[in-house]
């Protein structure tokens, strides 16, 4: 459960990002920026809670997921948007 809630975050923080990018460039910067805000937010735990268990990178690998899902269905929302219009 707590895997699929960093997904389903940060893949909506990553489609709050994607609403900014206005190429494909950005989009990769986009997906980029929510990874760099995962770790930041991971290493402010560390530092802050002073968590035994160390770096949650296995919490980075579900945001980052939840990022690249974003852009899978950004991208093919836009797909199939074109597709219907044409």
């Amino acid at each position: 459960k707590h895997q699929i809630e960093h997904v389903v975050v940060f893949g909506a923080t990553g489609l709050i990002f994607l609403a900014l990018a206005r190429d494909r460039r950005e989009d990769w910067v986009a997906v980029g920026g929510v990874v760099l805000l995962a770790n930041f937010i991971e290493v402010a735990q560390l530092l802050i809670y002073r968590m035994p268990e160390g770096f949650e990178w296995w919490d980075v690998r579900e945001d980052s997921i939840g990022a690249l899902l974003a852009l899978l269905g950004a991208r093919y929302f836009q797909s199939a948007v074109k597709t219907l219009n044409s």
